[in-house]
């Protein structure tokens, strides 16, 4: 199975900038320096994160990215290259975890072209992320 989310982050500036700026509202935010997490610890930096497609049960990742140019278009990925001016990046994480060798949905991972634009036009890099259960 396949978690798939757009990651928003700065080290200081507060995470309803991106909202502002992109017109979606997150799934989950953080602001720097504020308690985050079991631990209550200060969050070292702020995030906004929105998931494409359900989340930690995305079966068909490609589909899921491809959501993403399809649905959010071109004045989303506009805004968050408008962003990166003032120290905001935006990152697509792909997570997969792979229940053992004998996982019939473990697969590779594919981008359609499309994704790939946006991505540039927004000015997004790409982390995958593979996990072994």
């Amino acid at each position: 199975m396949f978690s798939v989310y757009l990651s928003v982050r700065h080290s200081s500036s507060e995470p309803a900038v991106v909202t502002e700026a992109i017109g979606l509202v997150p799934d989950e935010s953080r602001t720097a320096g504020r308690p985050y997490g079991p631990t209550g610890a200060p969050s070292r930096s702020s995030a906004w994160v929105r998931h494409v497609g359900p989340k930690d049960a995305v079966a068909r990742v490609e589909d899921a990215i491809c959501e993403i140019h399809k649905s959010w278009g071109p004045a989303v990925a506009a805004g968050l290259n408008g962003l990166r001016r003032h120290g905001w990046t935006a990152q697509l994480v792909i997570v997969q975890r792979i229940e053992g060798e004998d996982d019939y949905m473990s697969k590779g991972i594919s981008l359609c072209r499309e994704s790939i634009e946006w991505l540039a036009q927004a000015g997004a890099s790409i982390d995958i992320d593979q996990y072994v259960l």
